[in-house]
């Protein structure tokens, strides 16, 4: 017989029925200065990473036309060092929301998230307060 402890009985919902949980990220590969803009845009932003990222992917969504159209394939299948993806935690429906919008491109996903983010740092830098990026429309 297996001991239930005191905390497991007062628990008021179940972990998995949270839809709000952060899940792990998938196993993307990036370049490395990918990841150093990464870094460098939530130190900037004093946030952690996956709130950058996060932030990031739902302001170009909102502000952008989320498919991007790519004219040949020598534009994103260059030779460049990859990394696994850094540890961050993030919401479902932004994983399901990055897969639906690469599936329609022509790219990968870690390669359609590059090239949401050089887009969106060329158009708007490091910034992720929504109100402040309405000034740049």
């Amino acid at each position: 017989m297996t001991k239930i402890s005191k905390h497991y009985g007062k628990r008021t919902c179940i972990y998995d029925e949270n839809e709000d949980r952060r899940v792990r990220c998938p196993d993307w590969s990036f370049t490395t200065g990918f990841i150093k803009r990464l870094e460098e845009g939530a130190k900037e932003n004093k946030v952690s990473k996956s709130k950058y990222f996060e932030s990031v992917v739902q302001n170009f969504f909102i502000l952008e036309n989320p498919n991007l159209i790519i004219a040949s394939k020598r534009d994103y299948n260059q030779v460049y060092k990859k990394k696994r993806s850094p540890n961050m935690t993030l919401h479902p429906q932004i994983i399901d929301d990055i897969n639906e919008y690469s599936s329609k491109s022509s790219p990968s996903a870690s390669k359609y998230i590059e090239l949401l983010f050089s887009r969106y740092n060329s158009k708007y830098g490091y910034e992720i307060e929504l109100k402040n990026l309405l000034k740049f429309i």
